[in-house]
């Protein structure tokens, strides 16, 4: 099928063309007696081109092809610089990315300052375990950083280590970038995303009762996983339940 140009093209032939047709013209009425007869004139102008216009026409398509062909030349050589320039970034990007990987200048800023929870124990009277954001493992690609190394499969091991089994995350990042959740769901263990702005988590109330939300909803959907048996202390579910209600009228006193 014959391409069709676009239409900011095709004004560009149109006008192209016009203007070497009238300069043509011009031409030919400039030196009429020189070129035409006056019959022949008069021929001109009622569009009745005689053979010798009709020659300086078809160089006229011709300088018009030139054109096209020279202006279509420099917007393939345009996209290929674009192109070329495009990939040229991207790949600097790249190697920029692994550079920082390789030399262990990846890891997230301030994130060695906190210390991980000497080993992801359960928070005294609870079942809850707080630790901080575990990161993709190729944030511990190099050797200077296999030291601090702390990704998903870390904290799976070392409560399992306990005879312990997590069955819920709930993560309170306001971010994605710093692992893959689904990682969670290999394991088969629960994931629910809290994005918690920082310094905002104790000003919310929203924030609060989502959380109370997905901590109910978890424990009547697993009342016959061996819920009491599992624990590390000595609470039952109906207590955790109750704890969260006192909490929730201590916060939130109007409600009830």
């Amino acid at each position: 099928m014959k391409r069709r140009h676009s239409l900011s093209t095709r004004r560009t032939i149109r006008s192209t063309f016009e203007r070497c047709y009238n300069d043509h013209f011009n031409e030919c009425c400039t030196n009429g007696l020189n070129c035409f007869s006056d019959e022949q004139i008069i021929q001109q102008r009622s569009h009745s081109a005689p053979p010798d216009y009709q020659e300086m026409s078809r160089n006229g398509h011709q300088k018009l092809k030139g054109l096209l062909k020279e202006h279509n030349g420099k917007n393939a050589a345009r996209r290929r610089k674009r192109r070329k320039s495009k990939k040229i970034k991207q790949k600097k990007i790249v190697d920029k990315k692994k550079d920082r990987r390789d030399r262990g200048c990846g890891i997230p800023g301030r994130w060695l300052d906190y210390s991980v929870s000497v080993g992801l124990r359960p928070i005294e009277g609870t079942r809850f375990i707080a630790f901080k954001t575990p990161l993709h493992p190729y944030y511990f690609a190099s050797d200077v950083t296999q030291k601090y190394r702390f990704d998903i499969d870390t904290i799976v091991s070392c409560v399992a280590a306990q005879n312990k089994t997590l069955g819920l995350v709930i993560d309170l990042t306001d971010t994605n970038r710093y692992y893959d959740p689904s990682r969670w769901k290999t394991h088969q263990i629960g994931y629910n995303k809290l994005n918690c702005p920082g310094h905002q988590v104790n000003r919310n109330e929203l924030f609060f009762e989502t959380f109370l939300q997905l901590i109910k909803k978890f424990i009547f959907e697993n009342i016959d996983n061996g819920f009491g048996e599992a624990r590390g202390y000595p609470i039952e579910r109906g207590a955790y339940i109750q704890s969260l209600h006192n909490i929730e009228k201590m916060m939130n006193p109007k409600r009830l």
